[in-house]
């Protein structure tokens, strides 16, 4: 079968016969010394296919994200470079590997992004943090510290009514996540929130981890 036949059978293949030949066919490329080329190969039919899967430079398969998606992920991930932020950067490792797998975990994901919250939070609050992040918590500190208006802005109500609405709606986020923190204590549930759900709440959070970067540095 010649390189172009092999191609277009595997993108007209159910997507797990195709995971499992492009898998084995990658470890087959790598024994004979072109897994270069086969990576490139394979990334250039996922593109020009418009197959809901793209290869990183390493081989690994995962679910075809925007770009928008993408660029988040990775400026989200280079802010957490600082040890300072290691738990955060870890709970973002983790919801990258739940969110971005083959078989992506929406609910690990929901999770996972508000654990790097949750560490940012706490974080900034030391050494007498919050023992959780709830709606409570997050109106009672964020509301006090955060932003306040600088001494040329102090009569502008606006800016202060921003304020709030921002701590107002970081707090429905928590709130919303926590929906899913709490399905996650139950073992007999399999439930996965949906994905247009899922796609808005990681999205949110991951705005929100750079927005608990910024307060810490900016304190």
């Amino acid at each position: 079968m010649t390189q172009p036949v092999f191609l277009s059978a595997i993108a007209a293949m159910p997507w797990l016969d195709l995971l499992k030949v492009v898998y084995f066919t990658g470890k087959y490329a790598e024994q004979v010394g072109s897994k270069r080329d086969y990576i490139q190969s394979m990334q250039e039919l996922f593109k020009s296919t418009r197959l809901n899967w793209e290869m990183d430079d390493h081989g690994g398969i995962h679910p075809l994200r925007d770009t928008a998606y993408a660029a988040q992920r990775a400026s989200v991930i280079a802010g957490l470079s600082e040890p300072r932020f290691a738990n955060a950067a870890a709970a973002m490792a983790r919801f990258v590997d739940a969110y971005d797998s083959a078989k992506p975990d929406n609910k690990l994901a929901i999770n996972h992004v508000f654990d790097a919250a949750e560490a940012l939070f706490k974080l900034r609050y030391q050494p007498t943090p919050p023992d959780r992040l709830t709606t409570g918590t997050a109106g009672q500190y964020l509301g006090k510290d955060f932003p306040r208006p600088k001494a040329q802005h102090e009569d502008e109500s606006h800016l202060k009514r921003a304020n709030s609405a921002m701590v107002a709606g970081f707090a429905g986020w928590v709130e919303a996540c926590q929906q899913y923190r709490h399905e996650l204590r139950q073992p007999d549930s399999d439930e996965q929130p949906p994905n247009e759900l899922t796609e808005l709440l990681v999205s949110a959070g991951m705005s929100y981890v750079r927005w608990l970067v910024r307060i810490d540095r900016d304190a």
